[in-house]
């Protein structure tokens, strides 16, 4: 997707995978280890920018810690949502307030690249959705 993006004239940008919300979990390949690697290999390679989501969003959940992440992620109970009668757990998948939080990083990720990249981002958007991720992290450590 590299070469078509320089060719139409885009501006490609490698992200790697979002953290799952492991604690105790050390298996490397469910923690997208190999994969974010490999991002960070194919933009090295490639000349492209990378946006690191893999260690940003790591950083987010080991900050808010491991009970308050849960609301990142899918962790429903029983009841509270018609798909999910009998609720769900899923360290993997975003709640919309994970959307926001890590959203807030790539935006932010997006800016400080600057050029075209930082072109795609409403400042004053980016800034709320930074401020909303902050504002959750700072509530959870608050908690």
């Amino acid at each position: 997707y590299v070469a078509v993006a320089r060719m139409h004239g885009a501006t490609p940008v490698i992200i790697t995978p979002l953290a799952r919300r492991l604690f105790a979990q050390r298996d490397d390949a469910y923690r997208h280890v190999r994969w974010a690697q490999a991002a960070r290999d194919a933009a090295t390679r490639l000349g492209v920018a990378l946006i690191d989501l893999t260690e940003a969003s790591m950083a987010l959940i080991s900050r808010v810690g491991e009970e308050e992440a849960r609301r990142f992620y899918m962790h429903l109970p029983a009841g509270r949502h018609a798909a999910y009668p009998n609720g769900q757990t899923d360290d993997t998948h975003l709640q919309p307030e994970g959307a926001v939080a890590f959203g807030g990083l790539i935006a932010g990720a997006l800016l400080a690249l600057g050029g075209a990249c930082a072109a795609l981002i409403d400042p004053d958007a980016a800034q709320a959705l930074g401020e909303a991720a902050a504002d959750l992290a700072q509530d959870a450590i608050e908690r």
